[in-house]
C-alpha cells in the first residue's frame, strides 16, 4: 500500500474513533451568534467541497445530534491547493489532505494561503523539521503533536490570521497601546 493510501487509512481510523467516542457536550458560555456563524462556514465548506474536490468521510451532522452545532470529523481530498476550502480558515473539523513531492512542495502549499495561524510538521527527520519550520509562514508550529499549547508559549498567527502575540510574557504587551506625549520643559 502506497504511503498516501496508508495516510488517509489512519486519518479515517483517527476520525473514526472520534466519532465512536460521540460528541462531547461542553457548557460553554459563547454568545450563538459565533456558533451559527461558525457552523454556517463549516456547511458552506462541506456543500462546496464536491465541486472542488472529494469528501472522503464526514461532511454532515452526527446521527443523533438533531439539535446543536455539530458537525462530523470531515476530511477533502482530490483537491486543489488554490480552492477556496484549502484557502479559508474553516475553524471547524474540517480537514483538507493534499499530497506533495518533496518538503519545499509542501512549503509552497502551505505559504500559499492568505492565513497563517497554525502549522504541523510530522517527520521522522530532525533536519526535515528545522527545514520546514524556518521556511512556514505560520505563528505557531507544531512538529509531530497536535495543538498541545503550554499557555506560556506565544499565541498568534501571520498574514491575515492576525498580528501580534499573547501567552506568557507577552500578553501584558499584546493588551497595551504604547503612547507618547511630549511637552517642553521650559516656558515658549
Amino acid at each position: 500500500m502506497s504511503f498516501w493510501k496508508q495516510l488517509l487509512l489512519s486519518v479515517l481510523v483517527i476520525a473514526g474513533a472520534a466519532l465512536l467516542r460521540g460528541a462531547q457536550v461542553i457548557a460553554v458560555d459563547v454568545d450563538d451568534t459565533k456558533l451559527v456563524l461558525a457552523k454556517k462556514a463549516v456547511e458552506e465548506c462541506t456543500v462546496r467541497a464536491p465541486s472542488e474536490g472529494r469528501i472522503l468521510f464526514g461532511g454532515k451532522r452526527p446521527d443523533g445530534m438533531e439539535k446543536g452545532f455539530f458537525v462530523e470529523p470531515t476530511a477533502i481530498v482530490d483537491v486543489d491547493p488554490y480552492a477556496r476550502v484549502c484557502q479559508e480558515e474553516i475553524f471547524g473539523p474540517v480537514a483538507t489532505i493534499l499530497p506533495f513531492d518533496s518538503a519545499d512542495d509542501a512549503i509552497t502549499i502551505a505559504n500559499a494561503s492568505a492565513y497563517g495561524l497554525a502549522g504541523y510538521i510530522w517527520t521522522g527527520s530532525q533536519h526535515t523539521a528545522h527545514y520546514v519550520s524556518h521556511r512556514l509562514q505560520t505563528g505557531m508550529i507544531w512538529i509531530n503533536s497536535g495543538f498541545d499549547r503550554d499557555l506560556r508559549q506565544p499565541f498568534g498567527g501571520m498574514k491575515s490570521s492576525g498580528v501580534g502575540r499573547e501567552g506568557g510574557g507577552l500578553s501584558r504587551e499584546f493588551f497595551t497601546e504604547t503612547r507618547f506625549a511630549s511637552f517642553p520643559l521650559s516656558p515658549r
